[in-house]
């Protein structure tokens, strides 16, 4: 996740907070490595990440049950 964050530019607070937005009614599951963080710039990156994980997790397990549904092409 770092290395997508950083090639996409996103690793610092203005694209963590661009992720944030994008995925602001999205639940982030695990508080654990945030609360960690000494810093407000590493809590957001650390919560955009997580969010933006979570989100690809969910859509490849969406996009695995349809080709296994469908006969996958």
């Amino acid at each position: 996740m770092d290395a997508f964050f950083r090639d996409a530019l996103l690793d610092n607070p203005a694209g963590s907070c661009l992720i944030l937005q994008a995925l602001a009614n999205h639940r982030v599951n695990d508080f654990t490595n945030i609360v960690d963080r000494n810093t407000v710039e590493e809590m957001l990156q650390e919560m955009a990440k997580q969010t933006f994980a979570a989100l690809l997790y969910r859509k490849t397990e969406e996009a695995l049950e349809q080709t296994l549904a469908f006969g996958g092409e």
